[in-house]
């Protein structure tokens, strides 16, 4: 697999095998969460660590080859969209105060009917996490509603490795890491938040021993004044 890389607003650069771009993590080169990445398949650019086979690597030994050399002299197999733009100030979530893991304060409170769209970002593996049943007992908690029911209302959008998410829970803004995952994969959906037409709930909650989960809950406010 042949892969682009780009800081947002930047220049292109490669392609890289998945091996060379590992080799120029642990040379401090690319990192996870400032390189956006390109591969043939795709129809737009994602996150560098939302490669297949980008986790766990870190800062390591130096590597003896350069990865930029390497592919320096490889034909690229396709020719990959324009570099992502810079980041733009994402909307301001609606979001109460930090949610009580107990679920006194799990409950978004708004109707599933007015419900279009779902994010499940994870520090860890995100479908395996999702099969927990713990994850998903919180998530109909907030929802309000069953899984099948769920389903049926709204897409969800699960990303895993997003290392963010645990410093986020302890409060803050959400992180632009955040908007420009979303944003990757449901561009019109963020750019209409982005004009206000969302109501968006964000939770945050542990599962198992060591993950967390950031749940974002987009909630199209027609549907809401007219469920009112």
């Amino acid at each position: 697999m042949q892969i682009y890389l780009s800081k947002p607003g930047g220049q292109k650069e490669g392609p890289f095998t998945l091996e060379q771009i590992k080799a120029g993590q642990r040379r401090g080169l690319f990192g996870e969460n400032e390189f956006w990445a390109w591969y043939e398949g795709q129809t737009d650019w994602v996150p560098l660590y939302a490669v297949p086979g980008m986790s766990g690597v870190g800062p390591s030994s130096p590597e003896p080859v350069a990865a930029t050399q390497a592919a320096a002299a490889r034909p690229a197999t396709a020719t990959p969209p324009a570099a992502p733009a810079a980041a733009e100030p994402g909307p301001t979530p609606e979001r109460e105060a930090k949610p009580d893991t107990s679920g006194k304060q799990l409950s978004s409170g708004l109707p599933l009917s007015a419900l279009d769209h779902m994010f499940v970002l994870t520090t860890g593996d995100g479908p395996s996490i999702m099969r927990e049943e713990t994850s998903a007992h919180i998530l109909c908690e907030v929802v309000g509603a069953d899984v099948e029911s769920q389903r049926k209302r709204a897409p969800r959008d699960v990303i895993s490795h997003c290392k963010w998410v645990a410093e986020f829970r302890k409060g803050g803004t959400v992180p632009d890491a955040a908007w420009k995952v979303m944003s990757s994969l449901r561009p019109e959906l963020v750019a209409s938040a982005r004009g206000g037409d969302y109501k968006i709930c964000v939770r945050t909650y542990p599962v198992g021993e060591n993950d967390m989960v950031a749940l974002f809950l987009f909630y199209n406010k027609k549907l809401l004044l007219a469920s009112a």
